[in-house]
């Protein structure tokens, strides 16, 4: 390979290796970058997810313990009936004094335990319970027992909790805003690989013009002047040479002449 290719071949080797490592770091600061805005931004949603789910459950509730308290059970069956339609809940249910569902928006959730981990917590003190699953955001709210309700149950005296309204609310558009986040961010990343190949190609193509002129003017031309230069030198020494060579020559020949004149 000649000296022009070698450096040719260094230069570039070299410019490639440290575009790639400023593009790696860019790339990794992007998707760091990207994931804290994707991070933010569906936080933000839950929150909004959140205060839709309580204004709703909180309106739902209010007309439920209504007529239950007033014993209007065809008024509940009707309110659980109407939450059935609303676009997003998944069951507004009531659990009893056992943990078992009694009534419910969703027939199929009808006998069903309340939570393991939340049943001793719920029937026993009257605090509400709020927290997000995979598939839904659940509110579950105790109701206290009043003196009212020991009047018309006697099974309710000496507990402070007579039943647990639970709500449940899909987490479908919180998934679909994680989905959107993250075709944008891979979609951003993908025009950001391409962006930067096709920024290095052009680079490679500018410097490895660049350096081929500068090779040529800085190093090749000086060269070939230092080369012909010497071959010059070189042929005079050549001729400085052959004139000795005959100089001496000639004197060899003129002292064997003189020796012969001499004897």
């Amino acid at each position: 390979m000649t000296l022009q290719g070698k450096l040719l071949v260094s230069l570039g080797v070299g410019l490639v290796a440290v575009y790639t490592v400023a593009q790696l770091a860019q790339q990794t600061l992007s998707r760091r970058t990207l994931e804290e805005l994707a991070a933010a931004s569906v936080a933000k949603e839950t929150d909004k997810q959140w205060q839709w789910v309580r204004i709703v459950e909180g309106a739902t509730s209010v007309s439920l313990m209504q007529a239950m308290a007033a014993g209007e059970m065809e008024t509940v069956n009707h309110v659980l009936a109407g939450q059935s339609q609303v676009p997003g809940v998944l069951e507004v249910s009531f659990y009893n004094i056992r943990g078992t569902v009694a009534l419910s928006s969703d027939p199929a959730a009808r006998r069903r335990p309340m939570p393991e981990e939340l049943r001793d917590g719920l029937l026993s003190r009257p605090e509400p319970v709020h927290r997000q699953t995979e598939k839904a955001f659940e509110i579950y709210r105790p109701m206290p027992v009043t003196a009212g309700c020991v009047e018309c149950h006697a099974n309710f005296r000496g507990r402070a909790v007579g039943g647990v309204m639970a709500y449940r609310y899909s987490t479908a558009g919180l998934a679909e805003a994680r989905a959107e986040w993250a075709g944008f961010e891979e979609t951003l990343l993908q025009q950001n690989r391409r962006t930067a190949l096709a920024t290095s190609a052009a680079l490679l193509l500018v410097l490895g013009g660049l350096v081929v002129l500068l090779v040529r003017s800085q190093i090749v031309r000086p060269l070939g002047r230092v080369a012909r230069q010497l071959e010059d030198n070189s042929g005079r020494v050549r001729q400085a040479s052959g004139s000795i060579a005959e100089a001496s020559q000639a004197l060899a020949s003129g002292a064997s002449e003189q020796a012969a004149a001499l004897e």
